[in-house]
């Protein structure tokens, strides 16, 4: 690689904030980080008080990729990886990535089972990862940090992104595995792989889809007659809050005796009932009148008749 012959115009400088928790052990290892960074003519700064690490070019800096180095470096350190893995990034054929893997998944207890699930029990998950594709992992708070060669960098991406939506590791570790056998063998250079790659189908039902199914049977067999009084209906209406499914509504007594007739024969007879009191009425006042002469008795059974008229178009 080329260097610049002459110093840069411009000082090139970064920070990078660390937890409280890692201040004591980069304290510690201080001394050896700037006697690296002096190997590739970059300075280090720590701030104790603000919590922060800065690198920055000098005078004598000729790569213009060392800066970008020391803060991959940094970076690093702050988010828990040791200086031993750490300092691999001083090469130039090693990069590194952090995968922020908080707003993969909302549930926080959910979260947390897939993060454990992608570490596997005592690091297991991380170590067979580690021997497959050649690549560090560290798995920590709500980050995950790679180390390794750069075509590996995007699979192990796409690792931990499948492991928070619930895919687990262990397809893509089959696969990695079935891929390092065959690449072993020379026969198969120039065949296709796809016959010897293991498919896998995810057929995982809900429980609230088999939720669903058991309450809606219920539902019918509740329709049909099998359960009747209060208790059925209410059984009913929180079956169907449950499933989702809208129940149809519940008969009004008004319906029901419309239904049987009823409600036309008890109109009927409201009306013939008001027909005969009518008629009682004109009797008495045909009875009262006996003595007055036959129009004023006419007269006074009109003005009866439109007052009745009047009170029910009032109604």
């Amino acid at each position: 690689m080329e260097f610049f012959d002459h110093p840069f115009l411009e000082v090139s400088r970064f920070s990078v904030a660390f937890p409280s928790y890692r201040q004591q052990y980069i304290q510690n290892i201080w001394p050896e980080l700037e006697a690296l960074l002096k190997t590739i003519n970059i300075a280090c700064e720590l701030d104790i008080i603000e919590g922060k690490m800065e690198v920055l070019t000098t005078r004598n800096t000729r790569d213009p990729w060392a800066i970008i180095q020391a803060r991959n470096m940094i970076q690093l350190l702050s988010r828990s990886v040791p200086i031993q893995h750490a300092k691999r990034v001083l090469d130039d054929n090693t990069y590194c990535e952090v995968i922020k893997i908080k707003t993969m998944c909302r549930n926080r207890d959910r979260f947390v089972k897939r993060r454990q699930r992608l570490i596997g029990k005592d690091g297991q998950t991380l170590k067979v990862l580690e021997l497959l594709t050649g690549c560090y992992m560290l798995v920590q708070g709500n980050t995950v940090s790679v180390i390794g060669p750069y075509n590996k960098l995007p699979l192990i991406r796409s690792i931990v992104e499948d492991c928070m939506k619930n895919i687990h590791p262990l397809y893509h570790i089959r696969r990695l595995y079935v891929q390092r056998e065959l690449m072993r063998n020379p026969k198969m250079a120039k065949k296709s792989w796809d016959r010897f790659m293991p498919q896998f189908v995810k057929n995982v039902k809900k429980e609230k889809e088999k939720l669903k199914k058991s309450k809606k049977e219920e539902r019918e067999k509740q329709n049909t007659g099998e359960m009747d009084g209060e208790k059925g209906d209410k059984e009913d209406a929180d079956i169907g809050s449950i499933s989702g499914f809208k129940r149809e509504p519940w008969m009004r007594k008004e319906d029901i005796k419309m239904l049987s007739g009823e409600h036309f024969i008890v109109g009927e007879g409201k009306k013939t009932k008001k027909h005969r009191e009518h008629k009682e009425q004109d009797h008495k006042e045909q009875n009262k009148g006996k003595g007055t002469s036959g129009s004023d008795r006419k007269h006074e059974l009109k003005k009866l008749r439109r007052k009745r008229k009047k009170m029910s178009d009032h109604k």
